[in-house]
């Protein structure tokens, strides 16, 4: 009847069904009579009415309710009402506090939420919310969902830039002491600084993480040790790292270790004390505390020189990936010279599959350390490296097959950069100033005379040459592809010619 299928439509009948239906449970009646009274189809409109029946369909949750009946008059053309939408959403955050903020999905919500509290001063939202903590960890809740969509993403160091009201709604929430508000404005003036330490917002990041760490939170602690380290206040800096390391960070354990191995200041070296921090932080999980234990062990710093102590605690430094374990192990000995070492470890995790060792042994040949100088092996090595998609292996070869006057093959380098989608725009422009001078009988006997081959190989740097200037056009470009381009009709020509 509402619809006006197979009868006239008639939204009074259709009510009549609706209530019937409805007082037997059926949820699509129920939403039925929400939409009814919402819209007045069959009934007077009421709105009060409506959210009764959107409240019994949501199981009488009121919360629930209340958030959807301000989406619907935030996003419903036929009742869109802004002014009714941020009174049902305020209701629905009063009563559902920080756990109905967390659900909230819409950008203007959020937008005119964050202002609304903003503006509004910190005793006035602790009356509308009849508790401070509950007042607290809503502010706190919006803040991180503020922090979350509007803040520019944390990676870009170079442009970041916190959300606006983000930060002024967990400075409120600060203000009623909600534990983890001043972490995370020190978080974000630290991103916002990239952790410069002679910029201002640095001190006011330290600012925040020490008013973080009276609550007792272990990074915060942490971070106001390092801050001091870093204004050069050593004393107060090793005070706060300890209290961190009391409760256990293994941040705070790592920290101690290199303070005590390198011997930095206000404290003097020690390698049994460092090594002893070093083991608190890795059975902790961290992973820079393993390195420095690996390095300890094959190196018999502060400890005797163990070598499958070093390996056991670098194979733990990658989540137990043996072959990664003695890869690093091989980069170690690399680093100090010994590339005897270095080639046997690279070589062992090589048999067990890791590309980077795979790679690393290529490179050895190459130069020639650890093994006699061999551009061929180094070539072999560097081709199984680039079939396990190793992109330093695939450049490599790409390398060897533009620039080793024994291994030279530009066909083989291009059909390596097509086939892996893989290239730098030098190696292109390389292939490229090499076509362009090359004749056609030149670009053939590179082909051994296969016309259709070279015709395609010369169609595939055109569009690799594309791609890799994107949009640096210059002169230089666009002379170099009007050749490859003159070069391919004119070996088109000679295709149909001899097919003919």
């Amino acid at each position: 009847y509402r619809c006006g299928y197979g009868v006239k439509e008639d939204f009074a009948e259709a009510v009549k069904w609706f209530r019937k239906a409805a007082d037997l449970d059926d949820l699509f009646a129920i939403n039925a009579l929400f939409e009814c009274y919402l819209y007045g189809e069959g009934v007077e409109q009421d709105e009060h009415i409506a959210f009764e029946w959107l409240k019994k369909y949501h199981l009488d949750d009121e919360v629930i309710a209340m958030g959807e009946m301000a989406n619907i008059y935030y996003n419903n053309d036929r009742v869109r009402d802004k002014t009714k939408a941020f009174e049902w959403l305020l209701n629905a955050v009063k009563q559902g506090g920080a756990s109905f903020i967390e659900h909230i999905k819409f950008d203007d919500e959020i937008e005119v939420l964050s202002e609304f509290f903003t503006k509004m001063p910190t005793d006035k939202i602790v009356e509308m919310f009849k508790n401070k903590s509950k007042a607290a960890d809503a502010l706190f809740g919006l803040a991180q969902i503020c922090d979350k969509k509007f803040s520019l993403p944390e990676d870009d160091y170079e442009d970041y830039r916190p959300d606006k009201n983000a930060i002024e709604l967990f400075k409120k929430a600060d203000k009623l002491d909600h534990k983890y508000a001043a972490q995370r404005l020190g978080e974000l003036y630290y991103l916002k600084c990239n952790g410069a330490s002679f910029r201002n917002d640095f001190k006011i990041s330290h600012k925040w993480f020490e008013r973080a760490a009276s609550f007792g939170i272990p990074n915060a602690m942490y971070n106001t040790g390092m801050g001091y380290y870093n204004f050069g206040e050593f004393e107060l800096a090793l005070e706060w790292i300890n209290k961190a390391a009391e409760l256990n960070y293994p941040d705070a354990f790592n920290q101690l270790g290199e303070m005590y191995y390198f011997g930095r200041e206000g404290v003097e070296k020690n390698l049994e004390e460092a090594i002893k921090f070093f083991r608190k932080a890795a059975d902790l999980g961290n992973t820079s505390a393993m390195f420095h234990l690996g390095d300890c062990y094959m190196h018999g710093e502060g400890v005797e020189q163990n070598e499958a102590e070093a390996l056991k605690w670098f194979i733990k430094r990658q989540n137990g990936d043996e072959a990664e374990g003695m890869a690093h192990l091989a980069y170690m000995y690399s680093w100090d010279s010994d590339y005897a070492k270095s080639f046997e470890w690279y070589s062992k995790a090589a048999e067990l599959g890791n590309a980077e060792a795979v790679y690393s042994l290529g490179y050895c040949y190459e130069e020639g350390n650890g093994v006699e100088k061999d551009s061929a092996k180094a070539l072999e090595y560097y081709l199984k490296a680039a079939d396990k998609d190793s992109e330093d292996g695939i450049h490599a070869a790409i390398e060897l097959y533009l620039n080793d006057e024994n291994i030279k093959n530009i066909p083989a380098a291009l059909k390596m950069m097509v086939d892996k989608g893989e290239y730098y725009m030098h190696e292109v422009e390389q292939i490229v100033e090499f076509f362009v001078k090359a004749s056609e009988a030149d670009i053939l006997a590179m082909y051994t005379q296969d016309i259709t081959t070279a015709l395609e190989a010369i169609n595939n740097l055109i569009e690799l040459y594309k791609k890799a200037c994107g949009e640096y056009e210059d002169d230089y470009y666009t002379k170099n592809l009007t050749v490859l381009y003159k070069k391919a009709e004119s070996l088109e020509i000679a295709a149909k010619k001899t097919s003919i």
